[in-house]
């Protein structure tokens, strides 16, 4: 919901300005969405003014929402971060109207960069996710999910340096799926479908959780870097099948300038499973800054992968499947496959793949190669040099 945006009142459908809500005076109409109207407003006694969000009716006449709304709206208060929109209270009034009561931008909504600007560059987007990723952790660190993050809930602010914040930790975290049922708009009930993970897709209230939020960053990245969407569909079933079931295009189909290790993270944050998924947040923002910058990834970037061992057959199949080579296969199925055989880690370096063994330089290996050498050396002086050999062997076998 565009903050900037100001609507004309012939075309409003919202309560109509000068109604006051509490201490609060509506003066204008700012924007519109499916969770409810956005007004600019002033407070009566300190003329400050502030945006409000009046929850859409439909939704503040549910019981549940009602329950919990309090409950919700305090715990945004407990985000402090310069990269969330700043929640500065809220209300219900007696005729059951709920509303929120939001610090005031002035900016665009990162749709409307992206759209302005086209394809990012990784450096180009890096500042952007930087900022995302902080205020999401913030969030996450206070036990809220945003479940809705998309770039029309990111605001740009008109002001130099550049500074993200995150909007409308939307009222649809309040709902339970048995209750989703009570909503009639389908778009509501899905959310936003170009951006949901796939335990949201599938309805997992369980599974659903910061991973979540993780997957949604993943589209706004591959976006970002791609130019376009990693699944587009005419309808909105088709997407959710296929944030659900289908692999994503590999993002460096679309622009093969993308360096490796930042398309690997994109993928990464796309995996099906949430567990799969970078761990944090501030994970992903500090393996995006390393793979931009051309630092080597360290333990710290890298989060354990379930307890699962491939056969040697599955990397066969994996390396002559036709997708892999045809580029739609996803980009991590042999690098995961390869990992998983790699002998557990266990302790603090666990997750970490062990590093190779350099063949020329590993002290044991070269010890052997020498003992073979002067037995061979021997061997070749005479019949004498026998008994030497059968030495040097017995050693070489007992290590």
């Amino acid at each position: 919901m565009n903050f900037h945006h100001r609507a004309t009142l012939g075309r409003w459908n919202g309560p109509a300005p000068s109604l006051q809500l509490g201490d609060y005076t509506l003066l204008e109409p700012l924007g519109e969405g499916g969770m409810g109207h956005v007004y600019l407003a002033e407070h009566r006694r300190s003329r400050v003014w502030v945006a409000i969000k009046v929850i859409a009716p439909h939704l503040a006449q549910l019981p549940a929402v009602a329950r919990r709304f309090e409950a919700e709206a305090r715990a945004a208060m407990r985000i402090d971060h310069p990269n969330v929109v700043r929640f500065e209270g809220f209300g219900r009034e007696p005729d059951g109207t709920l509303y929120h009561v939001l610090e005031l931008l002035d900016g665009v909504d990162l749709a409307s960069v992206m759209e302005r600007r086209g394809r990012f560059t990784a450096a180009e987007a890096l500042p952007y996710v930087e900022q995302i990723c902080a205020g999401l952790q913030a969030a996450h660190d206070q036990q809220v999910v945003h479940r809705d993050l998309k770039p029309e809930n990111i605001h740009v602010l008109k002001r130099q340096p550049l500074t993200v914040k995150l909007l409308d930790f939307g009222i649809a975290k309040l709902l339970d799926p048995n209750e989703l049922a009570e909503l009639t708009t389908t778009g509501m009930v899905m959310g936003s479908p170009a951006y949901i993970a796939p335990e949201q897709a599938r309805g997992e209230k369980d599974r659903i959780g910061p991973h979540s939020d993780i997957y949604s960053l993943g589209v706004i990245l591959y976006t970002m870097l791609a130019g376009a969407p990693p699944f587009e569909s005419d309808d909105i079933h088709g997407l959710l099948f296929s944030h659900i079931s289908i692999p994503p295009v590999l993002i460096r189909a679309h622009d093969p300038s993308i360096p490796e290790p930042v398309a690997r993270l994109v993928h990464r944050c796309l995996e099906k499973e949430p567990e799969d998924r970078p761990g944090s947040a501030a994970e992903v923002a500090a393996a995006l800054a390393a793979a931009v910058h051309g630092e080597p990834a360290t333990a710290r970037y890298v989060t354990p992968r379930r307890e699962r061992r491939a056969p040697p057959d599955e990397v066969q199949d994996t390396l002559f499947d036709p997708r892999y080579h045809q580029g739609t296969l996803h980009p991590s199925a042999l690098e995961e496959t390869l990992t998983d055989v790699q002998p557990a880690v266990e302790g603090p370096d666990r997750g970490v793949t062990p590093e190779p063994i350099d063949l020329r330089r590993d002290p044991t290996l070269t010890g052997r190669k020498m003992a073979l050498g002067l037995a061979l050396g021997l061997f070749l002086l005479g019949p004498g040099a026998i008994v030497a050999l059968v030495l040097l062997a017995v050693r070489l076998l007992h290590g």
